[in-house]
């Protein structure tokens, strides 16, 4: 079952976030006190937290044009429009409430253990060498769609793409190389990245879960 919180303002949402662990949040654009898009600033401010990873799904009544670009620009993920359709709000749930094994290829990672030594694991040294560069790399992603640098947008997304292919990681190196190939910018587009970071952080759990788990 999903066991849930309800804060009746942005700011008590945002103290709750901090007392707790979740993985999805649902954000209501127009709460009192602090309105969703200052409250996920925040939530997405906090760096020494899981907060920068936890999906968090906008929930306005107003049209899907007008707040769009806005959700995704303070960090939300996606979006759901007020009243909300529950076979919309069931594909959210799976959407980021699950982690497909298919996501990942585990026999790349399982090719590279005979590399490792006694005083190197080869596997965990990739991984960590991941884990300090994709944010890097995402963050450049960022700055070239802003700035619309179509150019250098492209060539980040194929070096994500190279590197999380890599680890076989699949799902991501997919989606990078749907980034990869865009020709112009556009809503899409801008929420593709702005799932990405998602993605990594499910795939990347899911690795070192399977990881340590292994005797």
């Amino acid at each position: 079952g999903i066991t849930t919180d309800v804060a009746p303002d942005g700011l008590q949402g945002v103290a709750l976030f901090e007392s707790c662990d979740y993985d999805l949040i649902f954000m209501d654009c127009r709460m009192p006190v602090m309105d969703g898009y200052t409250a996920t600033e925040k939530i997405r401010s906090n760096v020494k937290r899981v907060g920068a990873h936890i999906p968090i799904v906008a929930l306005s009544a107003e049209g899907f044009s007008v707040d769009q670009t806005r959700c995704f620009d303070v960090g939300m993920n996606d979006f759901l429009q007020k009243p909300i359709d529950t076979n919309e709000l069931l594909n959210v749930l799976k959407k980021y409430l699950t982690c497909s094994t298919s996501s990942v290829d585990f026999s790349v990672l399982e090719q590279l253990e005979p590399y490792s030594t006694v005083d190197q694991d080869l596997v965990q040294t990739l991984i960590d060498q991941y884990q300090t560069d994709y944010p890097g790399l995402l963050k450049v992603l960022t700055t070239a769609e802003k700035e619309k640098n179509l150019i250098l947008f492209n060539e980040t997304a194929h070096a994500l793409k190279s590197v999380s292919a890599a680890l076989g990681l699949m799902h991501v190196a997919n989606i990078c190389q749907w980034l990869e190939d865009v020709d112009t910018f556009s809503d899409q587009v801008r929420f593709k990245l702005r799932s990405l970071d998602h993605e990594i952080y499910a795939a990347l759990t899911h690795v070192t879960g399977r990881k340590s788990r292994k005797v």
